[in-house]
């Protein structure tokens, strides 16, 4: 569960009781919270509680929500550390979710000058980045030596000795496990081979060492096996889980309440389980995990099942239980079908927050349980709807050129045929062909967008029609194909016109109008017609910023700035990609800002910065590595050209070769006319006028065959100029 101690920490200093009502829990929210109201609508999200002040949060995105909501409780805690010195405890890190992982990092920097100290403790197999940071400092905890044995095994015997013999046979077995060693101590002193005497324990005959536990499991399993029947209580407690409430364990347990409080006692007494509070409003916890595990398998399956079908039962009479602990005992009590719907809504609410390891997880886990109903249509769509989830969450958490999303959505489309709606399997052609585009395998992409367009001719409604189009046409431009983008542009066009989209955001990530003007003004300019697109650009960043829609203010001036780069604009270049760079790093837009960062360098270029070639490069490299792409010829030509006027000729001729490989390879061949008129350049430049004029040759004929008059001009101009 995506927060879950801190979410169990902020119930508790709010001192929400489950019996509050919302009036109540509103207040007390108000109390932990103070007077910001995005504070209260940030933290009451987390911990449940509504209020009336949505709108504070209502431009925030989500990837700013999840930031805002960890600065908040940040903020929080350096506020308590202003009034007194703070210790917060994690315990058991080697559980944690991801999310309060992520909130842990967060605090190291923001508590070094700081009154607050953090103490966590995990297993030696947890191994996290933050222990390399200047403020943690590592401890081991090695296992314990003779007199620490000695030691523990005192206090349990209130101070008397045990024989040598059973003192070595403990120290031998438990190896310096501080649990081990309690509770093999207990199982002796409770296994009736020691006589007591006033200071001494002694052995009431030979010791037979094969009845004593040669393992934890083994003596956990030995001392409940000696607490009948209070066993049976812990057992069914231990199919809560290692921390269980008095009321839930009295509404599954067979016992009357008076029994069950006895048996309660007894286990306090043996020292398994601790207790906070008082009965009925007591909340227990066992001794340690294996303690749980110990009761847990000591149960039958079938018993087992039992129990975790009377939690279910239970816990779905709670207006407040997270899905996931449901699907949990659903799991467990073998109840595929609400298992799976459980899991699914669980990773739909850690989505929302946005948690998306801990929504992957849960769809992940549905997905397993779902395979074997398949076969069932209704369990087939479900199925191929939470493989589309599952993908969009890989793209949410790691970028379009996600792996796993790209394996998701195969998967997704091998079962497609089996979807109810257009608007799925535009999805699911659309998850499929986004990671090839971005990666500029634009043949695999074509194939794609080809097959939705086939797909969607029929279909009834415009928004499926409308967005196989304009995929298609997004291909078809890098492609070198711009009179048959725009063909497609217009078509989408006119489709978005009568869709009557009033709320875009709810379903696409950016204004489909405003996507469709941005493959036109890039089609407009390469088909000669300049003045138009300027025109849909000047309209398509209005738009944008009309809507204040940050990633559709991003994806316009992405397309704005590489027509600017088209048009050897430099002051446009970096006007309007300073204003993508401003809204990317305000939303923490990991994609966005990796353009930002190479049509820096790209601006660098064009002025022959110093640095601006390598810093390209290195962009580009990471850009690669990372599953991108996409316009890679279109920079290298920039790159090229500022080689050429460096007088690096050797190095600018390479960079085109290597910028002609990669469109021959990928496919995106719209930069080739370009690159062949840098490349006559060069070839001028090295006094190799017979090559330089066929460079221009080629240059002019690829334009001519692609259509594109603005570069077929250019390679016009140059060719007159070597002809002078």
């Amino acid at each position: 569960s995506a927060f879950y101690p801190v979410v169990q920490h902020l119930l508790r200093a709010a001192q929400i009781e489950d019996a509050d009502s919302a009036d109540i829990r509103l207040s007390k929210l108000e109390n932990l919270a103070g007077s910001d109201p995005e504070t209260a609508v940030l933290i009451g999200s987390m911990i449940g509680v509504a209020t009336d002040e949505h709108h504070a949060t209502a431009n925030l995105s989500p990837a700013q929500i999840r930031s805002r909501t960890m600065q908040v409780i940040l903020h929080m805690l350096l506020q308590e550390a202003q009034e007194k010195p703070l210790l917060i405890i994690f315990e058991d890190l080697h559980w944690v979710d991801p999310t309060t992982l992520e909130f842990l990092d967060l605090c190291l920097d923001a508590i070094a000058e700081q009154r607050i100290m953090i103490l966590a403790t995990a297993r030696p197999n947890f191994d996290h980045g933050f222990g390399g940071h200047p403020i943690v400092t590592r401890f081991a905890l090695n296992r314990l030596g003779k007199d620490q044995v000695l030691s523990i095994v005192e206090k349990l015997t209130k101070g008397k000795h045990l024989p040598q013999e059973v003192m070595q046979l403990i120290a031998k077995r438990t190896d310096g496990v501080p649990l081990f060693i309690e509770e093999l101590t207990k199982t002796i002193l409770e296994s009736g081979v020691l006589s007591e005497g006033d200071s001494e324990y002694v052995l009431d005959g030979p010791l037979n060492t094969s009845a004593i536990p040669n393992s934890l499991h083994d003596s956990l399993m030995a001392r409940l096996d000696r607490l009948q029947p209070i066993k049976e209580v812990a057992q069914t407690a231990a199919c809560i889980g290692r921390e269980f409430s008095h009321q839930l364990l009295a509404r599954v347990s067979p016992l009357r309440e008076s029994d069950l409080e006895t048996a309660l006692a007894g286990l306090i007494k043996a020292e398994l389980v601790y207790r906070r509070g008082l009965p009925p409003d007591a909340d227990y916890v066992f001794k340690h995990a294996l303690v749980r595990d110990a009761a847990y398998e000591s149960l039958l399956k079938e018993r087992r099942r039992q129990h975790h079908h009377s939690i279910l039962t239970a816990l779905n009479d709670e207006a407040d239980s997270a899905p996931e602990l449901r699907a949990f005992h659903a799991q467990q009590a073998g109840l595929a079908e609400q298992a799976v719907d459980l899991w699914s809504e669980a990773a739909t609410l850690a989505q929302a927050r946005p948690a998306y390891a801990e929504a992957i997880s849960s769809l992940r886990t549905a997905l397993e349980l779902v395979e074997p109903l398949a076969t069932q249509p209704d369990w087939a769509l479900k199925e191929l709807n939470m493989l589309v989830q599952l993908a969009q969450l890989y793209i949410a958490k790691e970028g379009y050129s996600s792996t796993q999303a790209s394996e998701t959505f195969a998967k997704a489309l091998k079962r497609i045929d089996v979807a109810d709606s257009a608007e799925l399997r535009v999805a699911i052609y659309y998850g499929t062909w986004i990671a090839p585009y971005i990666g500029n395998q634009l043949h695999r992409g074509l194939k794609l967008a080809s097959k939705l367009v086939e797909d969607m001719a029929n279909e009834s409604e415009p928004i499926p029609r409308l967005i196989s189009r304009r995929m298609h046409a997004a291909t078809l431009i890098s492609m070198g194909r711009p009179n048959e983008a725009l063909s497609e542009l217009k078509i989408a066009y006119d489709l978005y016109k009568t869709a009557g989209l009033e709320d875009f955001s709810s379903k696409f990530a950016q204004d489909p109008g405003a996507q469709i003007w941005c493959y036109q003004l890039l089609a407009q300019w390469l088909v000669g017609e300049e003045k138009k697109a300027l025109e849909t650009a000047g309209r398509a960043l209005e738009r944008a910023r009309e809507l204040q829609h940050a990633n559709t203010i991003c994806y316009v001036g992405l397309h704005v700035v590489t027509l600017a780069i088209w048009m050897q604009d430099v002051k446009r270049v970096r006007e309007v990609n300073s204003e993508i760079q401003a809204i990317a790093d305000e939303h923490e837009m990991t994609l966005w800002k990796t353009f930002c960062a190479m049509h820096e360098a790209v601006a660098d270029c064009m002025e022959d910065r110093p640095g601006a070639v390598e810093r390209l490069d290195e962009l580009l490299r990471d850009y690669k590595q990372e599953g991108g792409g996409l316009w890679e010829t279109l920079y290298l030509s920039e790159k090229a050209k500022s080689l050429l006027r460096l007088g690096h000729l050797e190095e600018a001729s390479k960079t085109v070769e290597t910028a002609l490989g990669e469109a021959a390879e990928s496919g995106e061949t719209w930069a080739e006319s370009e690159l062949h008129r840098v490349l006559a350049s060069i070839h001028a430049k090295m006094e190799q006028p017979d090559n330089a004029s066929s460079d221009l040759e080629t240059a002019l004929k690829i334009a001519r065959d692609q259509g594109a008059k603005a570069l077929e001009d250019r390679a016009r101009l140059a060719a007159d100029k070597l002809t002078d």
